[in-house]
């Protein structure tokens, strides 16, 4: 990535890291669909993942990771009560693990519910369904089929329990911007 695409997509928003609350000016570069940079610090977002940008398998993944991207963009512009929930450790490329929390909402439910992502599942065989989601897709407007967008629901109401259904909304799957 070039510096000047990394200045392209840099906000200046106010971030608390929770559960201190402390309340500071970050800045937030968005790589990806799933990963973000705050004041330096790598961050990818736990239980989901999005078409690659960088090394695709394949260009209808990459034309999807770029709008997941825009996405993740639209979300962080302009909000000012932005959280980070983290998980102990860090992923294989030293990512700090969180959850991000804009405006009360789980960005990672987010962008299931609106079809940017796919569930994150361990282990090869989960990769390669992915892989081969995201470039089998013959209409590249709407990122992923219906079928697939109740998979995610499933997963998210299964690994988040009954009350995230209220952060789902009754609206469903489905809808695109």
């Amino acid at each position: 990535m070039t510096a000047k695409s990394y200045l392209s997509t840099t906000f200046a928003i106010a971030i608390a890291f929770w559960p201190l609350g402390v309340a500071a000016k970050y800045e937030i570069a968005v790589i990806d669909g799933d990963t973000v940079i705050a004041n330096g610090m790598k961050i990818r977002l736990l239980e989901i993942d999005a078409p690659e940008i960088f090394h695709p398998t394949c260009n209808a993944e990459r034309n999807l990771g770029n709008r997941a991207k825009i996405k993740l963009q639209g979300l962080l512009h302009q909000r000012q009560n932005i959280q980070f929930i983290f998980a102990k450790g860090k992923d294989r490329y030293n990512r700090f693990l969180a959850h991000m929390i804009i405006d009360g909402k789980d960005v990672g439910a987010i962008l299931l519910k609106e079809g940017f992502a796919l569930p994150w599942y361990p282990g090869s065989a989960a990769w390669k369904q992915r892989k081969k989601t995201w470039c089998s897709q013959v209409n590249c407007k709407r990122p992923l089929t219906a079928t697939l967008q109740e998979r995610a629901k499933t997963w998210i109401l299964g690994a988040r329990g009954s009350d995230a259904s209220e952060q789902l909304g009754k609206s469903g799957f489905g809808r695109h911007m």
